[in-house]
């Protein structure tokens, strides 16, 4: 079933290059589960030495929350502070809106940009707030763990918490996930969208980490990939360079230069748009097949 969701959802975005652009923001709030436990796995293990990195990072977080007062002091200062949050909320409710378009268009396999804007009222505020809600809960949690838990002498505490909070938000990204499918597919109240797919997860936990793993392995075969096309193009470019060095000719050195750097990273920033957009499909298709085959059974 998986091969067949991964091939599906893979033909689903490369015949539809409009997915990609929506690829491209939905990325800002996408974290492989695997991928993020494999990374922050040396802070897990390291628990004992917490107090004296939470140090630093409280000391970071007080110096942002003076400067932050600061913009208070002057009208203009608080009006571009106010800007700013507009601007951000305007971008944070355009990634939200594009993981919903995301996975609606599994369902709804619309070519036509106007067609998969169509029927986005009815979910995107909602998936804006349950992102805005989730990013709360997280630095609420963070704040704790930095300004609470850091001042007990115990070491083995800090351990304990950041653990928890990892696995927290590592069951929660599934959730979060599975809300959004049962927002944008089933047209259901936030709430109880999210009630929905907190079940909805455990009942399928097994085969949710599973489909997790495989994104992790994708998305570490293509950046190994990636690293190996880079470092060619990179040995390939150096020794340009030096022949053109030994020509005297500094303009093409500049031009040929910049124009690696542009075209890598539009190659870079495509692959990854592809690479979001195809992750989200996947998670809408099992959804999807999950839902359709309980349907059938009864």
């Amino acid at each position: 079933m998986l091969k067949k969701i991964f091939k599906e959802a893979f033909f689903l975005v490369w015949k539809n290059p409009l997915l990609w652009i929506f690829g491209f923001f939905a990325g800002f709030l996408t974290n492989n589960e695997i991928l993020v436990l494999f990374l922050q796995s040396e802070k897990i293990t390291k628990g004992s030495n917490l107090p004296i990195n939470l140090s630093l990072l409280k000391g970071s977080y007080l110096e942002v929350s003076k400067i932050i007062e600061q913009l208070f002091f002057t009208p203009t200062s608080l009006l571009i502070f106010l800007l700013f949050i507009f601007l951000g909320l305007f971008f944070f409710f355009f990634v939200s809106l594009s993981q919903g378009v995301l996975i609606k268009n599994t369902k709804d396999k619309e070519k036509s940009f106007k067609k998969l804007f169509s029927g986005t009222g009815d979910f995107s505020f909602k998936i804006f707030f349950l992102n805005l809600l989730v990013l709360i809960f997280i630095s609420l949690m963070t704040y704790l763990f930095i300004f609470k838990l850091f001042l007990f002498k115990n070491q083995f505490l800090p351990f304990v918490s950041l653990l928890i909070i990892f696995l927290i938000v590592f069951f929660l990204s599934f959730i979060v996930r599975y809300t959004i499918c049962f927002l944008c597919l089933e047209n259901k109240p936030l709430f109880s969208s999210l009630n929905e797919g907190f079940k909805f997860f455990f009942k399928n936990i097994l085969i949710s980490v599973i489909v997790s793993l495989f994104i992790f392995l994708f998305h570490f075969f293509t950046g190994f990939l990636s690293l190996l096309i880079g470092t060619g193009t990179f040995y390939s470019l150096s020794v340009l360079i030096q022949f053109l060095d030994y020509l005297h000719l500094n303009n093409l050195i500049w031009f040929f230069t910049l124009s690696s750097i542009v075209i890598s990273a539009f190659i870079f920033i495509v692959l990854y748009s592809i690479f979001i957009a195809w992750q989200y499909s996947v998670w809408a298709l099992l959804f999807l097949k999950i839902k359709s085959g309980k349907n059938e059974e009864k």
